[in-house]
């Protein structure tokens, strides 16, 4: 009979226990998905990339190689481009094969419309250049 009782209570405590919940997840910042690493439209910075290697990304065939004396992997490395892809995001992506410093890894660079390239962690090894 107590948990007859109870029942009620405990059914508005799980209530407000689930509708603050969902209220802290409004309460987040926005993510343009512009940048991993930032949020809003502040996100947005200078290129952290050289110009001459933004052409690379968003004009080379799958294959082709450059070489850059510095770069967020490390410096000189050679990067191989594999084809681009729209990712579910809505950025435009390019799976690299990075040889420098640290050996042969694979990377990825993404750019939303109308932004620069960024480096973006990559989240499944496997795919693209040399696969």
């Amino acid at each position: 009979m107590a948990l007859a009782r109870l029942r009620p209570t405990l059914a508005a405590l799980a209530t407000i226990l689930f509708a603050g919940s969902l209220g802290g997840c409004a309460a987040l910042p926005f993510n343009d998905g512009a940048s991993p690493w930032g949020f809003g439209p502040a996100a947005e910075a200078a290129a952290i990339f050289p110009p001459t290697f933004e052409a690379f990304l968003t004009d080379a065939p799958a294959g082709t190689s450059t070489v850059l004396a510095e770069s967020p992997w490390g410096g000189p490395v050679q990067v191989q481009a594999d084809a681009s892809y729209f990712a579910a995001s809505g950025r435009t992506c390019r799976p690299l094969q990075v040889d420098g410093p640290r050996g042969l890894h694979p990377a990825l660079a993404c750019r939303a419309p109308g932004r620069h390239w960024e480096p973006v962690r990559v989240l499944v090894h496997g795919h693209g250049a040399g696969a």
